[in-house]
């Protein structure tokens, strides 16, 4: 990741038409950040900058795959590992790389009392539906906690869908990451 990246995260418009014509996990998997007009006038001059120096530049990838690898580098590396990480791993959950994501998630009971009581997995392969991963980035019930990630950012329907559709893939897949 290049030292302008941070910037690039506070954005979910197309750098360049390349970009448009080619999902690429730069627009597709940002976290949505609650800017103010004020905010965003501030990042416009830095965004046609770099857009302008990087973007257009860079090879550009084809859509988002969904797959582990593509959700732990485009989604757990950029907005959760600064909580769910071998150091801290907030709710016991360790998200610092692809094993012990897979180790922490697929199959595993949650630690949450409401959403163990109602029998939910973090993620139950090809149970998107029943996987308390996604309750918590979509909107936790009474008593299962804050949303994820917490604060003022949130996943973009691009990544939610991604992570969906992982984790209902996972009922044909066989064996980690």
């Amino acid at each position: 990741m290049n030292a302008l990246a941070p910037v690039f995260r506070h954005f979910s418009l197309p750098l360049c038409s390349q970009v448009q014509e080619h999902s690429s996990c730069r627009q597709v998997c940002r976290l949505r950040p609650a800017l103010n007009l004020a905010q965003a006038i501030r990042f416009f001059g830095i965004f046609v900058l770099c857009s302008v120096l990087l973007a257009c530049g860079e090879e550009h990838r084809g859509p988002l795959k969904p797959n582990l690898e593509t959700i732990q580098t485009e989604i757990f590396d950029v907005a959760c590992v600064e909580c769910h990480n071998s150091s801290y791993a907030a709710g016991n959950l360790d998200l610092s790389n692809m094993q012990s994501s897979y180790a922490g998630l697929v199959g595993k009971r949650t630690n949450n009392s409401v959403a163990f009581e109602n029998g939910w997995m973090r993620v139950k392969p090809g149970k998107p539906n029943l996987s308390f991963l996604l309750r918590k980035i979509r909107l936790p019930g009474v008593g299962e906690g804050s949303p994820m990630p917490p604060g003022n950012e949130e996943l973009t329907d691009e990544c939610v869908d991604l992570i969906s559709t992982w984790i209902e893939q996972m009922a044909t897949q066989e064996g980690a990451p």
